[in-house]
């Protein structure tokens, strides 16, 4: 599979031509799904942005106050775009309200201004950052932007900040410091959580550090396709062996491992994390 959705979207339909498989990682927007239906060649192991959006959106209308929110996004990007749409989707049906949807990739974004303006003029109490890879350090201008407003304030009103998988990238923490805290996040898999702690643990002892979402998530790509290659293999063998695929916890990084008709993992759901004291942490709901 490929990196990102913005790489995975305009691939897709060569593979379905060649009725090859792709299990994709990291390619979480919602719209990447084969032309056909029925002989589905796009299989992933990470959930799909509704599934992101859907987690987020709930989180955020359970905190007082926080029925308006802006967002951050690139136009450009198929993974920003659709993360903005889905979640944008989600927030309204829960009762919320996108006041604006603010372009990272415009050339003149005026970041404390677009911030003051959300803040005094339309009383929005939160900002949602759905950068794409290339957009993080502006991410983290945002949030220094944010933490910087109304310095001679004592108590200054700023945006509580959320975003989307993208953000999980030490540059967050080791640029961000101290304006990025509270910032929370969702994401296909944490390091912390329960089904996650066997395979954190062995990880680290083989490789020596913590791994992130994207290696746990690679981790069962590879495993699948290693069970869908064993014996015997053409790409016909292949899509039927995924299409069955059976993978337990013990082989995987902390789920069983099974593909829905549309190629979404049946059983993985999002975690939300936030960065707490420099660290990535679970949020306890």
């Amino acid at each position: 599979g490929h990196n990102s959705s913005d790489a995975t979207k305009p691939a897709l339909p060569v593979y379905d031509q060649a009725g090859l498989a792709i299990i994709s990682s990291t390619s979480t927007s919602s719209d990447l799904t084969s032309l056909d239906k029925k002989n589905n060649v796009f299989f992933r192991t990470a959930p799909s942005n509704q599934a992101l959006a859907r987690t987020l959106a709930q989180h955020v209308t359970t905190q007082a106050g926080l029925d308006k929110v802006v967002i951050f996004y690139n136009s450009e990007s198929a993974y920003s775009q659709n993360l903005k749409d889905s979640f944008k989707t989600q927030f309204k049906h829960l009762g919320g309200r996108v006041v604006w949807e603010i372009k990272l990739n415009n050339p003149d974004l005026k970041i404390t201004e677009e911030l003051e303006i959300s803040l005094s003029q339309d009383q929005v109490k939160a900002a949602m950052l759905f950068p794409s890879e290339k957009d993080i350090e502006t991410a983290v201008n945002i949030a220094k932007a944010n933490a910087n407003l109304n310095p001679n304030n004592p108590n200054p009103p700023r945006l509580k900040l959320f975003g989307g998988d993208s953000l999980y990238n030490p540059k967050i923490l080791q640029q961000g410091g101290e304006a990025v805290e509270g910032l929370t996040m969702a994401l296909p898999w944490f390091k912390g959580s329960q089904d996650a702690r066997n395979f954190s643990t062995a990880a680290n002892k083989l490789w020596k550090g913590d791994v992130s979402w994207r290696t746990a998530t690679s981790f069962d790509a590879t495993q699948a396709f290693i069970q869908a290659l064993f014996q015997d293999a053409d790409r016909e063998i292949v899509l039927n062996r995924l299409r069955n695929i059976n993978l337990v916890p013990s082989d995987t990084s902390g789920l069983d491992l099974q593909f829905t008709h549309q190629g979404e993992h049946q059983n993985s759901e999002p975690f939300l994390v936030k960065v707490d004291n420099g660290k990535f942490e679970l949020v306890s709901e």
